[in-house]
């Protein structure tokens, strides 16, 4: 009788572990195709991937449509070489890590992707995001020896750390944008005319105590004076406002120029700089009279030759009483259509209306005098002639927005 209850119990065992490791065998990619198409994939619970599922891409290619809204809990492409394509328009949310692993690995960007973290390593993989493609990470990206090319409308937001070693290969054309650190070690270089923005930068091998760190290289050009951060804010009823460079070469002075409806400057200090150094400098200045409403600030900076550059510019909102806010739509929207801006606003004023690429400079502007409540601004996009890409839309004193143009 014992034997017989012990034959039971190792068959249930038995029965029990199978039943486990078919429930939670890993949804993988088995053949080339669309990611829409079950005969893509293998031990997926619903035929396709969901975000319940760990995704492995191992040695095929699966293309993501356009209009497309993909989803999986992590996603890994490992061992064999495979391809992971993102069409125009189309979302792809992953819960955890996005991997490659070994590889090389082959992702092509044109859509959004989102992800918790990113990690590339083992092999020299290939991941490009391209005009119109967006990438957001909520915390870490760790790149060691891949090549990363963020082409011009492309544009990548870490929430974490961006980690570079292995001496990747990176080109930034578009954007990217780092909440936290950019762990940048020697000999790693970042080329390309694109924008790099971080909270800090962090840069072993290199002099340390906040003596400087490497440059972005446009082309052959290492930017004579290069800019750390340019950023101000409200102090009571007036505005302060900062900046630091991380070296200098040749720089004679800096003029401070403020502007009320944000095509108009006027200079409102000369700071003078600091020559040629290659520590972190800070400046700071304060406006004591800011106008109400918008103040629009940029920074000249001149060499001793004479030749000058502008930063970007920032905007201060000096409001206590309005509560505003915009809807664009439709979005994205077509580069010979109509953008419509709903403006929601207190009081009846003039508002400044710009847009601006991801480099930073100006493509449109207008001025509008609105009503109190709800205000429609139509845009004629026809009459500006943009690429196609991803454009910042600053509307009166709101928060800057995206806008797609396709």
């Amino acid at each position: 009788m014992r034997r017989y209850l012990l034959f039971i119990l190792l068959t249930l065992s038995a029965l029990q572990n199978i039943s486990f490791n078919t429930i939670y065998a890993q949804c993988s990619a088995t053949s080339s195709g669309n990611w829409t198409s079950p005969s893509t994939w293998t031990n997926c619970g619903g035929g396709i991937p969901s975000s319940s599922d760990d995704v492995i891409i191992d040695g095929h290619t699966v293309s993501i449509g356009a209009g497309i809204t993909a989803e999986a809990k992590s996603i890994s492409m490992q061992n064999a070489s495979g391809t992971l394509n993102s069409a125009a328009t189309s979302v792809l949310n992953i819960q955890n890590a996005f991997d490659l692993k070994n590889g090389p690995q082959t992702v092509n960007i044109l859509g959004d992707i989102n992800a918790n973290t990113m990690t590339f390593t083992g092999g020299n993989h290939q991941f490009t995001v391209s005009n119109g493609g967006s990438v957001d990470i909520t915390n870490d990206f760790d790149l060691a020896g891949a090549t990363l090319k963020v082409k011009p409308g492309g544009v990548m937001n870490i929430g974490g750390d961006f980690n570079l070693s292995a001496s990747p290969d990176i080109t930034i054309e578009g954007g990217i944008y780092v909440s936290n650190d950019i762990f940048w070690p020697y000999g790693i270089q970042i080329k390309g005319p694109g924008n790099v923005g971080a909270g800090a930068l962090v840069c072993p091998g290199y002099i340390e105590d906040d003596k400087g760190c490497p440059s972005l290289i446009d082309g052959n050009l290492i930017l004579p004076v290069e800019l750390y951060y340019f950023k101000g804010e409200n102090s009571g009823d007036r505005n302060i406002i900062h900046w630091a460079t991380i070296q200098e070469k040749n720089n004679d002075y800096f003029l401070l120029e403020k502007s009320a409806n944000g095509y108009t400057f006027k200079e409102i200090a000369k700071i003078v700089g600091q020559g040629t150094s290659y520590q972190i400098n800070k400046y700071e200045f304060l406006d004591n009279n800011p106008e109400q409403g918008n103040n629009y600030y940029r920074l000249k900076q001149v060499d001793i030759d004479g030749t000058f550059s502008f930063t970007e510019v920032i905007n201060i909102s000096n409001r206590s009483t309005l509560d505003f806010q915009t809807l664009l739509y439709p979005n994205p929207v077509q580069k010979d259509g109509t953008l419509k801006i709903n403006y929601f606003g207190n009081v009846p004023e003039t508002i400044t209306l710009l847009m601006l690429d991801l480099s930073g400079k100006e493509v449109y502007y207008q001025e509008k005098t609105i009503d109190k409540g709800s205000n429609i601004i139509e845009v004629d996009l026809s009459k500006i002639n943009l690429q196609k890409g991803i454009y910042i839309i600053e509307t009166g004193g709101t928060l800057p927005q995206k806008v797609i143009i396709n």
